[in-house]
């Protein structure tokens, strides 16, 4: 539990009503009374976010990547509780890997979810390991940022693309049959000019 700029407001002006109260003594039991009060909400919030179900978190990422080549990664957030809820993802992508779009901000409606793609590309050769998804909401009365975490570790194999090589490779038979003298040449009525379709004379 983090707390919101909004209990830290609040902190801050029984601080500084309390600073008055040595100039004032008479404001001593408003600065006691506006404490307490503040005590009991700040204790209820937070009892409140601990006891709502938590989010309902899933991902669907591929189980290998070519290295230095984006791949999308789907995450599915779904709220157990009714209304509309603003929630921060953060998803443990591996290390050797760098993202884009994340951490996200999502509303996601009341006993339903919702879906986002974030991009991730390997940097580095090997085993790389999805670990927990978080999410982080604001309390119901919002003054505390709960941190939910989600175990749904996975791991994805990084290897070396493969594309560029291909391409070399087939750049390189092409090279071959023309050394070799033989040539592709296209027989009347294979191409696509009107004169082609003419008869032979």
């Amino acid at each position: 539990m983090r707390p919101r700029r909004r209990a830290l407001g609040l902190v801050a002006t029984w601080a500084v009503l309390g600073l008055a109260c040595a100039f004032v003594p008479a404001l001593m039991l408003a600065w006691q009374v506006f404490g307490a009060a503040l005590a009991c909400v700040l204790a209820l919030d937070l009892g409140l976010a601990a006891r709502r179900a938590p989010l309902v978190v899933a991902r669907a990422a591929p189980h290998s990547l070519a290295l230095d080549t984006w791949a999308s990664v789907r995450v599915r957030v779904r709220n157990p509780k009714s209304g509309i809820e603003r929630v921060t993802v953060f998803d443990g992508y591996p290390l050797k890997a760098e993202v884009e779009a994340l951490p996200r901000d999502v509303d996601v409606p009341g006993e339903r979810g919702v879906e986002f793609e974030y991009r991730l590309r390997g940097r580095e050769r090997g085993e790389g390991r999805f670990g927990p998804c978080e999410g982080v909401r604001q309390s119901p009365l919002g003054l505390w940022d709960a941190r939910e975490r989600t175990a749904i570790e996975t791991s994805v194999r990084i290897y070396p693309n493969f594309t560029a090589v291909a391409g070399f490779a087939l750049h390189a038979l092409e090279n071959r049959i023309l050394l070799m003298g033989i040539l592709r040449l296209l027989l009347r009525g294979d191409g696509m000019e009107f004169r082609q379709m003419l008869d032979y004379q």
